[in-house]
């Protein structure tokens, strides 16, 4: 991984990884340090998570669940999504490069949500094993986002 300064109003830095071992390396340590709490404010207030809201709430109306489907969720997270997700399909597989991302949601998830530690870009099931797949604010995070998308 390397860091380089983006400079701008906000500050970032840009982090540079060249290896998904690195990758999985980092997204494990930033949730067990408890993922992305601070968000992005502005006169106190949270942008970031209003945002995150109304993307989730866009996904599940254009996704359209319907209770006969079984579900992809590529890059869950912490898996809020999908637990929202498991209340209208038959079955939905949540996965995340970081097994620590969802494991307090893993607690209370409903038999129909299954959650799996895997990278997006190894995916670990048949062809045509979902009838819909749902990708949420995560390839900006990936390696490859042309191989996930494939």
């Amino acid at each position: 991984m390397k860091k380089v300064d983006q400079g701008g109003i906000i500050g970032k830095e840009k982090l540079i990884f060249n290896k998904n071992k690195d990758l999985e390396e980092y997204y494990e340590s930033k949730w067990k340090k408890g993922g992305y709490k601070k968000g992005y404010r502005i006169h106190k207030v949270n942008l970031s998570k209003i945002y995150h809201q109304e993307r989730h709430a866009s996904a599940i109306k254009f996704l359209n669940p319907k209770k006969e489907e079984i579900i992809l969720e590529a890059g869950c997270g912490k898996g809020d999504l999908a637990l929202k997700i498991a209340k209208k399909c038959k079955k939905i597989y949540a996965i995340d490069i970081s097994k620590s991302a969802f494991q307090k949601v893993k607690k209370k998830a409903p038999n129909n949500l299954v959650f799996k530690k895997m990278n997006l870009e190894k995916l670990e099931f048949k062809r045509n094993s979902f009838d819909k797949i749902v990708c949420v604010e995560t390839l900006e995070h990936v390696l490859n986002p042309e191989r996930v998308i494939r």
